[in-house]
């Protein structure tokens, strides 16, 4: 599956009435029962799609896409917390590469 800008703008758009991320937070519930590897490939696609879009983005989407992905990188840490509470495992190099993509 590959996120279009179509695909990121509702959730811009959100933020608008919103907080967004009270608006992410809500969302939690729909990952419950999610294992780590799930959350993972999501952090991983949003990661993606944001360091292909990022340039061509203004800057009111960009935040909103560095937030999500924000909220994937916290939603996986804490699945792995609770399926593995003795290990710590980062996320593998390339998540880590495209995540640093985002900070900037």
């Amino acid at each position: 599956m590959t996120v279009d800008v179509k695909d990121i703008e509702p959730l811009a758009e959100e933020e608008l009435g919103s907080n967004l991320s009270e608006v992410l937070a809500a969302k939690i519930p729909q990952y419950q029962d999610a294992v780590p590897e799930e959350i993972l490939d999501l952090l991983e696609e949003a990661a993606e799609t944001y360091a292909v879009l990022a340039s061509k983005l203004p800057y009111r989407l960009k935040n909103s896409a560095r937030k999500e992905i924000e909220f994937f990188l916290s939603l996986y840490q804490t699945k792995i917390r609770e399926s593995r509470p003795l290990q710590h495992p980062q996320p593998p190099q390339k998540i880590l590469q495209l995540l640093s993509h985002c900070a900037s």
